[in-house]
């Protein structure tokens, strides 16, 4: 991440404004100055449950640090302790920070120390922690072929709406690092997801965090991986060999850090090559639960626009459903609505992916999440089919499922389950009202 490291050799001196680096570049060995400088999270009148931290290193003397409280959340005394136990753990016995606090909870705090200190240059001593243990809450794995109805997109370096997400009860909560978070905030991006994935559990939504691509991707890894997430959506996938590299990281880092937790994969296809490749990138891996198409961009990758009734899309939507059911996966629509005015455009837009055999879209706000549910509620015809499909699955002796003079295959099977469970979640029967 030292593309986006904020570090200076800071010897300030009449006239030198300390806020600009010299123009030679720094040595990172913290022994080569006596003092270093680096700072992390958000400041000003506008920022809530987030912090501001700055450190200078000293080559010798105490640890100290100020606190300086915007909005009273947690007390100055908890603030100090939070820190100086991050700072311990680097080993850095000789510094002064300084903690600008808008009600950040403890994990965006440990977050915002964290990234100052590692920004500093990381290594103070062969046993420091690559990285801090995040605060753990209890995060049970979560079902394969779980609901993915709504999938709501959280921006990667702002706490404060990682913390109000859960509210609408969205299916899945995807924590963003790719196109949410600039190119010099990704190393904060990475490292406060982490802590959020230990400290939030986000009212049971499945845990995603949609990763960089390359070059940021392994690094976006390293961190999440063994923190309490769920499934990882993979941009940009436009072959199978590519998820095959996310898995075969994925399980590195499994066994690095004992976690026996399942990780799942959402390959997302975002361009012309990567429809082609649809069912290859489907098959490509057993980790493999969803997947996604990226509509906007994949019409950017052939220079089309889409069309009132979106003819544009509709061989690539098609084919990303036909290739998902062929490797047993949900197709998802990454399509995330804009106008967010336009509930009518929304519940029309839903039903039509609904209608091509999409399971779930991907939601930019709140309120859009109950219009999307409401979009992918099962027919009463629906209903009123899965319960014939399920009742001869249970009659069956022998394995093979027949309802009137068909035979059923075991993912009809499986998708009239789903029916049935998002019906009865929603209060929903083969007479209801409800569902027309």
């Amino acid at each position: 991440f030292r593309h986006s490291v904020t570090l200076w050799p800071f010897r300030a001196k009449p006239g030198h404004d300390p806020g600009c680096p010299p123009s030679h570049p720094a040595s990172h060995s913290p022994k080569a100055h006596h003092l270093w400088k680096a700072e992390a999270g958000r400041r000003g009148p506008t920022v809530r449950s987030d912090c501001f931290v700055s450190i200078e290193l000293a080559k010798e003397g105490t640890l100290a640090v100020k606190v300086d409280i915007k909005e009273e959340k947690l007390s100055e005394e908890v603030i100090q302790k939070v820190t100086t136990n991050i700072l311990n753990a680097y080993h850095i016995a000789a510094c002064t920070v300084c903690v600008e606090y808008y009600g950040a909870l403890q994990f965006a705090l440990m977050a915002r120390v964290e990234t100052a200190v590692r920004r500093l240059g990381g290594s103070f001593d062969q046993a420091c922690p690559a990285r801090i243990p995040a605060s753990a809450v209890s995060a049970p794995a979560v079902e394969r072929d779980r609901l993915r109805r709504s999938h709501l997109y959280v921006p990667g370096n702002e706490p404060r709406k990682m913390m109000n997400a859960a509210g609408c009860r969205p299916d899945a909560i995807v924590l963003d690092l790719e196109e949410s978070v600039t190119a010099v905030d990704k190393d904060a991006a990475r490292i406060l997801v982490r802590h959020a994935l230990g400290a939030l559990d986000f009212a049971g939504a499945e845990k995603v965090v949609r990763i960089n691509a390359s070059p940021w991707a392994l690094q976006d890894l390293e961190e999440i991986v063994g923190a309490g997430v769920h499934a990882i959506l993979i941009p940009h996938s436009e072959g199978g060999e590519h998820v095959k590299e996310v898995e075969r990281k994925v399980e590195d880092l499994k066994t690095r850090h004992q976690s026996s937790s399942p990780v799942y994969l959402m390959p997302v296809i975002e361009s012309a090559l990567g429809v082609l490749n649809a069912l290859e990138i489907a098959q490509s891996s057993h980790a493999n639960v969803a997947l996604v198409l990226d509509v906007v961009d994949f019409l950017d990758s052939i220079g089309a626009e889409e069309t009132e009734g979106r003819a544009s899309s509709l061989m690539a939507m098609s084919t990303v459903v036909a290739a998902a059911r062929a490797a047993g996966l949900q197709p998802l629509e990454l399509d995330n609505w804009a106008t967010m005015d336009d509930e009518e455009g929304l519940q029309e837009s839903t039903q039509y992916a609904k209608s091509l055999g999409f399971d779930g879209r991907g939601c930019t706000h709140p309120q859009q999440v109950r219009v999307v549910h409401e979009g992918f509620l099962p027919k009463a015809s629906e209903i009123r089919r899965a319960i014939q499909i399920v009742d001869a699955a249970n009659g069956s002796h022998r394995g093979v499922v027949v309802l009137g003079s068909k035979t059923v295959d075991c993912q009809v099977v499986k998708r009239a389950h789903r029916v049935l469970q998002i019906a009865e979640r929603m209060g929903l029967g083969p007479e209801s009202p409800t569902s027309p």
